[in-house]
């Protein structure tokens, strides 16, 4: 009844919305610079006809389509914004659920220090040992063989 949706699969989705939103946006942009070429034409033709009346007219949607451009990529630059957001919530939050579990890993296993010191010291100077005891055999065998 109250289950935990999942934090991945929200943000999926999420991501999944705002990317089809921007989509939108810029279909949106692409469709209104095609009908601002159309419209540029169109007053063209009505200034070569002498019709100023009908060429202010044009220019005027002209100037209202250049107006929802800028406000369409101000708006796809907000959605931009907000989804690197989002992204940037979760990864702390995923971070966040790593250092809690390595925290309870650290406590589990109950670590000491000085305990880790002393065994590294000793299995130090074991390798030492063991490297000095190499090097002899090394010598003796290059002896006999020589």
């Amino acid at each position: 009844m109250f289950s935990k949706k999942d934090p991945r699969a929200e943000a999926r989705k999420t991501d999944r919305e705002l990317n089809r939103v921007n989509r939108d946006l810029h279909k949106d942009r692409d469709a209104n610079v095609r009908e601002q070429k159309k419209i540029e034409s169109e007053i063209k033709k009505a200034l070569k006809n002498n019709d100023k009346k009908l060429a202010g007219i044009y220019a005027k949607q002209l100037v209202q389509m250049r107006k929802f451009n800028e406000r369409s990529l101000t708006a796809e630059g907000r959605v931009k914004g907000i989804q690197m957001t989002h992204k940037q919530m979760a990864s702390q939050q995923r971070m966040g659920e790593a250092l809690g579990k390595t925290t309870k890993v650290m406590a589990k296993t109950n670590m000491d220090v000085a305990k880790t010191q002393k065994t590294m010291q000793e299995f130090a100077r074991e390798n030492d040992k063991l490297s000095f005891t190499e090097e002899l055999m090394e010598d003796a065998l290059a002896g006999v063989l020589s």
